[in-house]
């Protein structure tokens, strides 16, 4: 009684716990990114994790730096896809996530992405309660507190307390801009306790109280700092960057469940290309015509070097212009100096004659699919899509140890088809 008389005696000069209960909660962005300093005091150190969170289309990506390493997760939620890349290792792991992820939401039926409040575990569902402000690095802040129990049907057991710190609302501005009337979070504290094992753990603070656990429990401390929040940043930056949300080029991911066959390539193309090098770099144009009907085949190159480059021994340079006539068995080698007219058998292993089959001594006219070796007997995998020269793609991967194209054998490549 004499608590809240001496309230509404101070209410019109100061607010009380009990009044401040009432203020409301920081309205939390659909996405954002944001770059934290993760600070695992219990086990003594620091991770820096940058966040792209984007819960309106269902992904989010987490970059990693521990202790020098570097690693990157992207969970795709619209096709239940996890991907897990260690850039010192250049290796990547693939795997479905099921809707008992910790970022999942499948209560409609339909997998989403947590909300940011649901992935802050903040607001009014998770029965925070404001405390007050407190400085943060010297940015004047709003507190609110909550306690969190839970017991997962595996036997999982934590209980902790959660301290977040959002930036006074609309007094803060960060360094790439602001969104008005969206919260700017500076700290979250994570104090408690949990049954899954990690040594060595010290407590700065008493756990929370709740029901004893079966197994020893351990304490865990951990600060995060947030050093540069910006709400609704993500579609700015896919826009830079559109392969943000797709696993990184250059790198193989095994394990990943989507099975696609390979594309049947058409009989009939033109195309422009580039091939580089340490040594050089050649370009050339082509025309590839297949007639099953007809029973009629024909190519025709252009075919330029820059540099010095040598291919089973001979060595080529200039401008060449290639005419595979299949019919006559006859290749035309115009160059600047002149014409020369060979048998196809006989360039079958140089430069300008990936088109080329031999049989029994014949030659013949390779399928597109095989033209570029791209076959299923070289055991490519499906990697998902990626953006090349600008255009959304998909695509296939294989490692080989052949020499294939001309490399050294067995020597390890990666090779790409980007559709």
């Amino acid at each position: 009684m004499e608590l809240a008389v001496a309230c509404l005696l101070l209410a019109a000069l100061t607010p009380c716990a009990v009044l401040a209960q009432n203020r409301p909660f920081p309205v939390l962005p659909a996405t954002f990114i944001a770059e934290v300093e993760a600070n695992i005091l219990n086990r003594g150190y620091t991770v820096q994790v940058t966040e792209y969170y984007d819960s309106t289309n269902d992904r989010v990506r987490f970059e990693s730096l521990r202790n020098g390493s570097r690693s990157v997760i992207i969970d795709d939620i619209q096709n239940g896809i996890r991907y897990r890349t260690d850039l010192d290792k250049q290796t990547c792991q693939a795997g479905n996530i099921t809707n008992t992820s910790r970022l999942v939401n499948a209560t409609t039926g339909v997998s989403h992405l947590l909300t940011v409040s649901d992935f802050f575990r903040f607001g009014r569902a998770y029965h925070d309660r404001y405390v007050g402000t407190k400085m943060v690095r010297g940015i004047s802040c709003d507190q609110y507190t909550s306690n969190y129990t839970s017991t997962t049907p595996s036997g999982f057991y934590s209980s902790y307390v959660m301290q977040w710190y959002f930036a006074i609302q609309d007094n803060w501005t960060m360094p790439t801009g602001s969104t008005p009337g969206t919260a700017i979070p500076v700290r979250l504290e994570l104090i408690g306790v949990s049954n899954f094992s990690r040594p060595n753990a010290t407590a700065r603070g008493p756990p929370p109280t709740g029901p004893p656990p079966t197994v020893p429990l351990h304490h865990f401390d951990h600060v995060y700092e947030f050093t540069n929040f910006r709400a609704g940043a993500v579609a700015t930056q896919a826009l830079t960057d559109p392969d943000l949300f797709n696993p990184p080029a250059g790198i193989y991911c095994t394990g990943l469940p989507i099975v696609k066959d390979l594309p049947v390539l058409p009989l009939q193309f033109s195309l422009s290309s580039t091939a580089s090098s340490s040594s050089a770099t050649s370009t050339y144009t082509s025309y590839y015509a297949y007639d099953f009907v007809r029973g009629e085949t024909a190519t025709f190159y252009d075919f330029e070097v820059f540099g010095n480059f040598t291919a089973n021994g001979t060595g080529y340079g200039g401008r060449h212009h290639f005419i595979h006539n299949f019919r006559e068995g006859t290749q035309y080698n115009i160059t600047d100096d002149g014409c020369s007219l060979e048998t196809l058998v006989s360039v079958a292993n140089t430069p300008g004659s990936q088109d080329i089959s031999l049989i029994n001594g014949h030659a013949g006219l390779k399928s597109t699919n095989s033209l570029w070796q791209f076959t299923s007997d070289h055991n490519f995998t499906y990697q998902g899509h990626r953006t090349v020269l600008g255009v959304k793609a998909e695509v296939w991967v294989v490692i080989r140890t052949d020499g294939a194209f001309g490399g050294p054998a067995n020597q390890t490549t990666l090779w790409e088809y980007y559709f």
